[in-house]
C-alpha cells in the first residue's frame, strides 16, 4: 500500500514513565479521539529499567488519522513539545533524539464491531451438557483402586498353583518311588540283595596264570 494512503502513525521515542494522560494533555485535545481528526488510538507505556547494564524501553503511542491533510500538522506538534513525566524519565539516556511522527508498520486498525455467538444461551440444549447434568445426579460406580487392583491380581496368580514342568518333575519322582517299592517290601528279595553285595569277587588262581619263564639269551662263544 502506498504511504500517502496510510493514516496510522506512530510517536516514538516519549520518556519510559510518560503516561496516557500526560501524552494525552501535552499533545492538545485537538488530537483526542473524537475531536475530528483522530478515530482511533493506543498507547504503549515504556519501562524505567532500574539496571544500569539494562536500557529501558521508551513509550510509544498510535494514533489513525481522518484525512492525510493533518499528518504534517501533527508531526509539528510533537516536535514543538517537550514531554515531560511525573518520573523526570525525560532524561532517560535512552531517548536518543526528539520524538518523530512515523507510519506505523501495521496499516490496519481494530474492529469496534463485536461478534455475536449464535450458540451463546443454547448450553441448556447441548447434548453434552446434559449428559454431563445425569452424571452429577446419577454418579456412575466408583473405579476400582490400585490397592483393589493389586488384590485381585495376587489373587488370581494364586490359582496357578503348578507349572507342567514342576508336574513332569513329580510324576518322575512318583514313578521311581514305585519301581522301589516292591523290593525294599519283599523280604527275600532284600536277602538275596544283601547275599549278592556280600560274596566275595572271584580271584584268579595261580594255575591261570602264565609262568613267566626268562628266556636264556644264547650267549656267543667268548672271542678268544
Amino acid at each position: 500500500m502506498p504511504s500517502n494512503n496510510r493514516l496510522k502513525l506512530v510517536v516514538r521515542r516519549l520518556p519510559p514513565g510518560l503516561t496516557q494522560e500526560e501524552f494525552e494533555t501535552s499533545l492538545g485535545a485537538e488530537w483526542r479521539v473524537g475531536s475530528g481528526k483522530v478515530d482511533w488510538a493506543a498507547y504503549k507505556p515504556g519501562k524505567v529499567s532500574k539496571d544500569p547494564s539494562k536500557p529501558s524501553r521508551p513509550s510509544r503511542a498510535y494514533l489513525n488519522l481522518t484525512k492525510q491533510d493533518y499528518i504534517g500538522s501533527l508531526s509539528e506538534t510533537v516536535r514543538a513539545i517537550n514531554f515531560i513525566d511525573a518520573r523526570t524519565s525525560f532524561k532517560d539516556p535512552v531517548l536518543q533524539g526528539p520524538p518523530s511522527v512515523e507510519y506505523a508498520p501495521f496499516p490496519r486498525t481494530p474492529h469496534s464491531k463485536v461478534r455475536r455467538d449464535n450458540r451463546q444461551g443454547t448450553i441448556d440444549q447441548d447434548p453434552e451438557f446434559i449428559e454431563f447434568l445425569e452424571g452429577l445426579t446419577n454418579p456412575l460406580p466408583k473405579a476400582p483402586t490400585v490397592d483393589q487392583r493389586v488384590g485381585s491380581e495376587e489373587k488370581g496368580k494364586e490359582k496357578v498353583t503348578t507349572t507342567p514342568l514342576i508336574q513332569f518333575l513329580r510324576d518322575k519322582k512318583a514313578n521311581k518311588g514305585k519301581d522301589t517299592a516292591p523290593a525294599i517290601n519283599n523280604p527275600k528279595a532284600t536277602k538275596l540283595a544283601k547275599q549278592s553285595t556280600k560274596e566275595p569277587q572271584p580271584n584268579t588262581n595261580a594255575s591261570d596264570k602264565k609262568p613267566t619263564t626268562k628266556t636264556a639269551t644264547a650267549q656267543s662263544p667268548d672271542k678268544r
